[in-house]
């Protein structure tokens, strides 16, 4: 078993000569994280009428997953550091398929949506660990931008993959299995990490910051419950408005506490990295676009155009095949020239294909309607996966790799929970409105999707800015000099 590495004293590349069987491992478990976030997508309508869902809560199937998930990252990034990250990692995926199975086995719309939320709570823990002993296992530049690289990139994938395999499994074998399959390839994850991960942690006085955890989870969790709960009512309605201000000021403490709090749940110190800080806009702003994307689309697909779980989740895999075609590029391209010059490029490139499926019609025809779009969009959002997970974990150290980490997983799957329920929002407010008006069921519920994607697509050009303004010209590239990466300090 890989010896366990001391934090106060620099290591080799040779030190962990296990380092890459260990990615395997770690990706594997990413991967199945990714999915389990797209995967219930095309399993929805299924789920709704053998559950019985109302359509308003249809989207806590998905956002139950995201919310608990991006809610606790930060929680689990910090119990890593300490506690120990291969540890944590395994009892987290041990955590994930009880999860699963529960969730497999469901009978209730309650029941499911919990163990929803369990699956997010133990990846929390999952996803910052894994991430952490990436960045501290690849110690040398060139081999730690092909390991992140690889890692965004199946992150990007494993959430393709999830539409997909969640199509092929609601058809042939029911939508139960898009939770049970989890449930083997977690417990093969079990197996491997010790023989192929090394532990690491950094032991410290004091306790850990669980105020913090439910100040920040209680905020974000209250802002999409509103969201999701304004159905017909208007934005000035008085429970919506005094929802929204209770969850602001939820957020407030949460940054006050973590500015005056002796064992901060953020400590400052990981956010006097300007590529980080910029790589966690970039993700809630480009998982927010894809949680609508992948949300919408199948809706339209099955419920509009009357295809089959299985005709929904095999029509993604041409974005698929884009993402993937991005992500080889990008492996080429991003030791060269680094991230920067990269990211704003694709990003354009993912608005540009998200605003083509704005314009989908009632009689939507796949080839023209469909498929332009979203080959564009899986080509360049590629770029934010990938250039989001190398900036995001820029100059981490031993003693917070694992909360620099999270930073990055919590703002993606915050953005994801936020930026869906936001968007559906509007898109059921302008379904509505056509409803109201006299519309057809079917053109007011397109109507809506337009506006979802066109939302989705202002999301992906804000991240392409961002991403031009804020990243340093030297992240990613193998020949930046060690001074210039900030290093994040104790």
């Amino acid at each position: 078993m890989p010896a366990e590495p001391r934090s106060d004293a620099p290591v080799a590349p040779e030190s962990y000569p296990t380092r890459w069987k260990a990615l395997v491992v770690l990706a594997l478990a990413q991967v199945v994280l990714t999915l389990d976030n797209t995967v219930v997508n095309v399993a929805l309508p299924q789920i709704a009428t053998d559950l019985g869902f109302e359509p308003a809560s249809l989207a806590w199937v998905v956002n139950a997953y995201a919310l608990a998930f991006g809610g606790l990252l930060l929680l689990g990034g910090r119990l890593a550091d300490i506690v120990g990250r291969r540890r944590l990692f395994m009892i987290g995926l041990a955590t994930f398929a009880v999860a699963s199975l529960l969730a497999g086995l469901a009978w209730t719309p309650a029941l499911l949506v919990a163990m929803r939320f369990l699956q997010g709570a133990a990846a929390a823990v999952v996803a910052p660990s894994a991430l952490a002993l990436i960045s501290l296992m690849f110690v040398d530049k060139r081999e730690r931008s092909r390991a992140l690289g690889v890692w965004g990139g199946l992150a990007g994938i494993g959430g393709v993959l999830g539409v997909i395999i969640g199509g092929v499994l609601t058809e042939f074998a029911g939508w139960r299995w898009v939770f049970l399959i989890n449930v083997p390839v977690a417990i093969l994850a079990i197996v491997l990490a010790p023989r192929f991960v090394p532990e690491s942690r950094r032991p410290q006085e004091g306790g850990l910051d669980y105020v913090g955890a439910a100040l920040i989870t209680g905020g974000v969790g209250l802002a999409v419950y509103a969201l999701l709960a304004k159905g017909e009512a208007s934005w000035t309605s008085e429970p919506f408005v005094v929802q929204m201000v209770v969850s602001a000021l939820l957020l407030l403490a949460f940054a006050l506490r973590q500015r005056f709090a002796a064992d901060p749940l953020i400590p400052l110190a990981v956010f006097r990295s300007r590529n980080r800080v910029a790589a966690a806009s970039v993700s809630v702003l480009v998982a927010a676009a894809l949680g609508a994307f992948f949300f919408s689309l199948t809706l339209y697909m099955q419920l509009v155009l009357g295809w089959s779980p299985l005709q929904a989740g095999l029509a993604y895999l041409p974005f698929a095949l884009g993402v993937m075609t991005g992500i080889g590029v990008l492996s080429a391209l991003v030791p060269r020239i680094g991230v920067r010059r990269i990211l704003p490029l694709g990003l354009t490139l993912a608005a540009f294909g998200m605003w083509l499926l704005s314009h989908i019609p009632v009689d939507g025809v796949y080839t023209s309607d469909i498929l332009p779009g979203m080959l564009a969009l899986g080509i360049g959002v590629s770029t934010g996966f990938i250039g989001s997970t190398i900036a995001g974990v820029d100059g981490a150290t031993e003693d917070y790799a694992g909360v620099a980490s999270a930073v990055v997983n919590a703002s993606t799957q915050i953005g994801s929970a936020l930026g869906l329920a936001t968007i559906v929002a509007f898109a059921t407010d302008v379904t509505l409105d056509r409803l109201a008006g006299g519309s057809a069921l079917d053109q007011a519920a397109v109507d809506g999707y337009q506006v979802a994607f066109v939302s989705a697509s202002v999301s992906l050009a804000l991240a392409a800015v961002v991403g031009a303004l804020f990243l340093t010209s030297d992240v990613g590239r193998q020949d930046q000099h060690p001074e210039v990466t900030d290093a994040v300090t104790g």
